[in-house]
């Protein structure tokens, strides 16, 4: 009986949320926490390749090696979302972001100290249990929103011009003091980012799906959100060597493919308007196919304007799609555990991503990647577009 009331008191908080959207969950204070928690958890790893060239040249280390640091700091990322996803119900998400981003913070400002390339491989492992501490809370936060696409979307859009900014920006930290201005840099923008954490909402304490079993839709999500994370980073890491294999000159295609990073910014943007206004399950489907013609055009470009056309088509369809797929995961359950260890299974197939498209591309070319990256698109919408689509039902 006091379940029930409880439950009672639940779905009429919930509907007073949804009543009071624009003065809440629309404001400007759970974007700005959401968005302070993704610069937390995401900026090493948006800025990863800036860094990994200042590492070779303070440690004289092999590619691969300098590889290696990103890989253990996603390792982290990854680790941290899913050990926590459990948790992130009954935690207080303030409490559990500003421990990550103190954790951040010490281990960017030790990795600027570190005066080996061994120290530095530990101090970027304790910073990807940070940043996904933080990580998991902001995304868990997302699922306390009664519209968590728009919310995610929004975020999505100021991110990417965050980190655009970034990248046009970190270069003046690395330039004078090397690997170890990254990283303070990086340190400043975590301690920066954490009073903003403070207002990260609470669980509605809702529970899972109504008609849907809570635990099988959340492993597809799940399924679904690594397989296209697999496909999305493998081509991502590729994209250079795509180009250049068709005589595009390389600082050619760093431009093309930062225009086409901002143009996508339009996808989000348009995610944000629409929301859930035709429901998930249509706009997700949708997206997730333009995603892939978009990574099979560019994989079988053979010319400028074909690469430059689908890698907007690509980057477009990548970031009006995200939304979508991480919403689906809050929606499962107001709580955020599902969206939490969507977090991780993202980042670890992200981190696969590369390796496994290394092996296609070597053995098959990069024409046969783009299916790769295609049938990875299309297990996603196997996976994630039954459960919009159940989603839309209730």
């Amino acid at each position: 009986m006091a379940d029930r009331e409880e439950a009672s008191a639940n779905d009429r908080h919930h509907a007073s949320a949804s009543g009071s959207a624009t003065s809440t969950d629309y404001g400007l204070r759970p974007i700005a926490a959401v968005l302070a928690a993704s610069a937390i958890g995401l900026s090493a790893s948006n800025c990863l390749p800036l860094l990994l060239g200042a590492i070779v040249e303070a440690f004289s280390v092999r590619p691969w090696e300098a590889g290696l640091v990103g890989s253990v700091e996603l390792g982290g990322v990854a680790l941290a979302a899913l050990l926590l996803a459990p948790w992130v119900r009954r935690v207080s998400r303030v409490r559990l972001a500003l421990a990550g981003a103190l954790l951040a913070t010490a281990a960017q400002l030790l990795s600027a100290l570190a005066g080996s390339y061994a120290l530095l491989l530990s101090m970027r492992a304790l910073a990807g249990l940070g940043e996904g501490i933080a990580l998991a809370a902001g995304m868990a936060a997302v699922a306390a929103s009664p519209d968590p696409d728009r919310l995610y979307a929004r975020v999505a859009l100021l991110g990417g011009l965050g980190a655009a900014a970034l990248l046009a920006l970190l270069p003046l930290a690395i330039a004078p003091w090397g690997y170890a201005g990254g990283y303070a840099a990086l340190a400043v923008i975590c301690l920066a980012a954490s009073p903003l954490l403070s207002w990260l909402p609470d669980a509605r304490g809702a529970a899972g799906l109504r008609g849907v079993p809570g635990r099988g839709a959340g492993y597809r999500i799940l399924f679904g959100i690594g397989i296209l994370a697999v496909g999305q980073g493998g081509l991502w890491a590729f994209a250079e060597r795509i180009g250049a294999s068709i005589a595009i000159e390389t600082g050619t295609i760093g431009r093309i493919l930062g225009a086409a990073a901002l143009f996508g910014l339009f996808g989000a943007a348009a995610a944000a308007a629409l929301g859930t206004r035709v429901g998930r399950s249509g706009p997700l489907a949708a997206g997730l196919c333009a995603l892939g013609i978009g990574t099979l055009g560019l994989a079988h470009a053979s010319s400028a304007t074909a690469y430059t056309g689908f890698a907007f088509t690509w980057m477009l369809a990548f970031l009006f799609t995200l939304p979508y797929v991480m919403g689906s995961a809050a929606a499962l359950d107001a709580g955020g555990r599902w969206v939490a260890a969507a977090t991780g299974a993202s980042t670890i197939g992200t981190a696969l991503g590369p390796v496994l498209a290394g092996l296609v591309a070597t053995r098959f070319g990069y024409p046969v990647l783009g299916w790769f990256a295609l049938g990875c698109a299309a297990f996603a919408i196997a996976g994630i577009v039954p459960v919009a689509r159940s989603l839309d039902r209730r």
